[in-house]
């Protein structure tokens, strides 16, 4: 049947202490011009629930209590839509914290989708947020120190046509696809971060495209899941990029998180990965990416010890002007193939060994290019040397050197079997 509200009720002519629950196939609320406020917005999966409006006026429906750990089983899986009338707008807000709305099944309403600080939305579909074949607005109204967040729980890409809108504050905003449904969640909008913090999880992989996160301080990946770049500089360049969370005593690597540089290359200021699953970097695709790491600070040191793999190339410069301050590439397994650039202006890098051109080591299988930068060796082993064997060297602009090597340990014997030409320093 149908429950329509009156012409002139206005609005909340319901009690909004009521939850709106449809369980019988049919069942249709027609808001007819009124906005209504509901407690939860309860539709099972199978049941053939909608909410219409048929009243010129638009209108929003607002829900104000989706409760933490709520399941979608008792989440909202009917049809919202315009109806014959003015458009419908939904409204998710909360007073508390750590609460989650879920908005499944394929919805036609075009007024825009807003959920509060706080909230933490479910979507199963691109239409679970309206119909975009017209343009409309996703608000993330989240301002000051609130948190919040929107999760995939299937793949899913979202339209073109909407508008992502994120209130200006220093909280974190999570953006999620579910590892337990492989999602792929694919956003080709612009994120202007405004100051918060992004934080990447769920367990599967978000795809992000363009200038995504402008202004944010960081991205943080975690939770096993995959960021996969969809353009160059897909991510901010002026954050810093994380790959763990830091843990020493995580016994599982859904805590770390993995880049895919796909192709594209990204400029970041800093890169952080460490604990017991610092995460890792990769390009799957066969053309060459370049991450730029391009204003590492250390006090008094710094480092990445997830893996770099992939015909990638690593950049690393540093706004760092201490000598006496260091960054260490610290996991000997990385096989990058694309080279590495050193540029320093006081800072020193470190490694445990050189090894060969073809062998992993921390700076990967292919050459180092010093430009101004030193590299501090700190092996204990009878010897570290840059030969290739074959006669290739790791260095990779021999006539035109800059930079210098500093050999920690008195007792490591450094065998350099390339002739140089340039400036710099060696120290031992």
């Amino acid at each position: 049947g149908t429950l329509q509200l009156g012409p002139s009720a206005g609005s909340n002519v319901l009690p909004a202490t009521s939850a709106v629950s449809f369980t019988v196939s049919g069942g249709i609320l027609d808001l007819n011009g009124n906005s209504f406020t509901a407690t939860k917005l309860l539709a099972a999966s199978g049941i053939n629930a909608t909410i219409t409006n048929s009243g010129a006026s638009p209108v929003t429906l607002t829900v104000t209590d989706e409760l933490a750990g709520d399941s979608a089983a008792t989440k909202w899986s009917g049809v919202i839509q315009d109806g014959t009338g003015g458009a419908v707008a939904v409204h998710f807000t909360t007073s508390g914290g750590g609460n989650s709305g879920f908005l499944y099944g394929i919805n036609d309403y075009t007024g825009g989708t807003t959920f509060d600080g706080g909230i933490t939305l479910h979507i199963n579909s691109e239409r679970s947020l309206g119909r975009a074949t017209v343009p409309t607005t996703l608000t993330l109204n989240i301002t000051g120190t609130q948190t919040g967040g929107l999760i995939a729980d299937q793949s899913l890409s979202l339209s073109t046509n909407r508008t992502i809108s994120i209130g200006t504050g220093t909280g974190d905003i999570t953006i999620s696809a579910n590892g337990t449904n492989s999602a792929v969640f694919d956003i080709p909008q612009t994120l202007a971060m405004n100051g918060h913090r992004l934080i990447i999880n769920g367990g599967g992989t978000v795809v992000l495209h363009g200038e995504t996160t402008t202004n944010t301080t960081s991205v943080w990946i975690e939770g096993g899941t995959t960021l996969r770049l969809g353009a160059t500089d897909a991510i901010a360049t002026t954050g810093l990029l994380e790959t763990s969370n830091g843990s020493t005593t995580s016994t599982s690597s859904a805590f770390s998180g993995n880049v895919d540089l796909y192709g594209f290359s990204q400029h970041v200021t800093s890169l952080i990965g460490g604990g017991t699953f610092p995460g890792s970097i990769t390009n799957s695709q066969p053309g060459l990416s370049t991450l730029f790491v391009t204003a590492i600070t250390a006090s008094p040191s710094a480092s990445y010890s997830g893996l770099i793999s992939g015909n990638l190339a690593l950049s690393l410069a540093t706004a760092d002007t201490s000598a006496a301050h260091t960054y260490i590439l610290s996991n000997t397994n990385n096989s990058y193939s694309g080279g590495t650039t050193l540029t320093s202006a006081g800072l020193e890098f470190s490694t445990d060994n050189l090894l060969t051109v073809g062998s992993n080591s921390a700076f990967g299988t292919s050459t180092i290019t010093f430009n101004g930068a030193i590299l501090k060796l700190t092996t204990t082993n009878a010897a570290a040397s840059d030969n290739g064997g074959s006669g290739s060297s790791r260095i990779g602009n021999p006539t035109t050197f800059n930079g210098g090597f500093d050999i920690v340990n008195a007792g490591t014997t450094f065998t350099l079997n390339t002739a140089l030409s340039g400036s710099g320093n060696f120290t031992k």
